[in-house]
């Protein structure tokens, strides 16, 4: 993946980073603020062979309806004409409520919700 370029210099000191490990891994257990990096690179030379990104907090939620209707997308391919219509018919907006109810219950956990994605690279 091929991201902009930004200077530590230019970013704002309370802008968010963190940096891989190694491709494409993300370590979201470390992520500082633009100052602390500044302050960081002063005293720790291995941070600056560190890929350094800008990251942005996103938050996942599952979506019950979504899924129902990849369910049956992926059901159809083995069954009959129409059959997607008829599945489709069953599905209440009740029944949609209970499986969301039972999503939210089971991806409660931050630790699945929250993710960081990059979004400039950052040269040092």
């Amino acid at each position: 993946m091929v991201f902009e370029t930004v200077k530590l210099a230019d970013l704002e000191d309370n802008e968010v980073v963190s940096f891989e490990d190694e491709a494409y891994t993300l370590t979201v257990s470390v992520t500082l603020t633009v100052a602390e990096l500044k302050e960081k690179l002063k005293k720790d030379n291995d941070a600056t062979r560190k890929n350094w990104y800008v990251v942005q907090s996103q938050t996942w939620n599952p979506d019950a309806k979504r899924m129902i209707e990849n369910y049956i997308k992926n059901e159809y391919k083995e069954m009959p004409d129409d059959w997607d219509d008829r599945a489709n018919d069953c599905i209440t907006e009740e029944v949609v409520q209970k499986i969301q109810s039972i999503l939210d219950k089971a991806f409660e956990s931050e630790t699945v919700k929250q993710y960081w994605i990059l979004k400039k690279k950052i040269e040092i």
